[in-house]
């Protein structure tokens, strides 16, 4: 645990403390004592379904969001701004993001842009929250790149259906992936095959022309035969 407070930058916020940076493999949740404040903390996430980045500024909403994934067994990394957000990314990518527009500082919209144009972070599927409901607002978070829209006051079943569907979609576009760059690679294999076995066969060639070059000079009839002792041919 000393290890973890030290890596940890901690940044204070209306009496909650949250680390700045995830570099373990534990999951950000939240907790309540008894007649204390809610503060993050850390708890071990072996066996999740997912790992999901949540960003909302405000704490009642975020703390729902947390509490409803992390029910369901996901991995939950929460941030209250999106500064702590794009650190989180850069240090540990999560599977799904789910943003806030409106946000203190670079809002939801500036977010997305910069992970867009992050290599390491592009593909990463991106959800706006939002408590608007303007069409407007939702064209340009699509244009961004973003794959879906979540209308604050949330459904949780809808909520929970549209995390469970793009996680699916983005460890299938994974795949996809790695079954292009795996048959890529074999295709360079074999092209590289074929290569060397036309090398091959051409020094073959040569060589066997320079043997029937040698025998035909000999003044003699001359005769050979395979392995299975069967005439192939004599010098001319």
């Amino acid at each position: 645990w000393g290890s973890l407070r030290t890596a940890a930058a901690m940044v204070s916020c209306q009496n909650r403390t949250m680390p700045q940076h995830w570099h373990t493999p534990f999951a950000m949740c939240w907790a309540k004592a008894s007649r204390r404040p809610a503060r993050y903390v850390w708890r071990y996430e072996m066996n999740t379904k997912g790992t999901i980045l949540v960003v909302d500024d405000t704490p009642a909403d975020l703390e729902l969001l947390v509490d409803t994934l992390t029910a369901q067994g996901y991995q939950v990394l929460p941030a209250e701004s999106g500064e702590l957000a794009l650190a989180s990314v850069a240090a540990r990518p999560p599977e799904l993001i789910l943003l806030d527009i409106r946000l203190p500082g670079l809002n939801g919209f500036e977010v997305c842009r910069r992970l867009k144009a992050r290599p390491e972070s592009r593909d990463i599927p991106v959800v706006f929250i939002s408590a608007s409901g303007e069409s407007a607002e939702r064209l340009e978070g699509l244009k961004l790149g973003a794959v879906d829209y979540i209308a604050k006051p949330f459904q949780r079943e809808e909520l929970l259906a549209r995390v469970q569907t793009h996680l699916e979609i983005g460890r299938l576009r994974i795949r996809l992936q790695q079954q292009g760059a795996n048959l890529r690679q074999a295709n360079e294999q074999l092209r590289s095959e074929l290569a060397e076995r036309k090398r091959t066969e051409e020094t073959l060639r040569a060589s066997q022309q320079i043997i029937e070059g040698i025998i035909n000079t000999i003044p003699v009839r001359v005769f050979w035969k395979d392995s299975n002792l069967v005439y192939l041919g004599c010098n001319e």
